[in-house]
């Protein structure tokens, strides 16, 4: 494999480590994070203002996320 600096965006996305002992099982893949935090966070203004930047995040980059990760850790795959 080609170092990781040289490689694209496109090729990055494809990075993945697998399970030692389960070689068709993915383990770990490469990704991006967001999180939040914020100041009165149980102040409606301030929910409804998280909601809306989810909103816009989901208008944004929808048809490019492939996992939800909520904040219990549950996730579930898109599409």
């Amino acid at each position: 494999m080609r170092v990781l600096d040289e490689l694209t965006l496109s090729e990055l996305d494809n990075v993945t480590i697998n399970k030692p002992y389960s070689p068709d099982v993915v383990a770990i893949r490469l990704g991006l994070i967001c999180t939040l935090y914020a100041q009165q966070p149980h102040d409606p203004s301030v929910r409804q203002a998280l909601a809306k930047c989810g909103d816009r995040y989901q208008a944004m980059f929808g048809e490019h996320l492939t996992l939800y990760l909520n904040p219990t850790g549950k996730g579930n795959f898109v599409g």
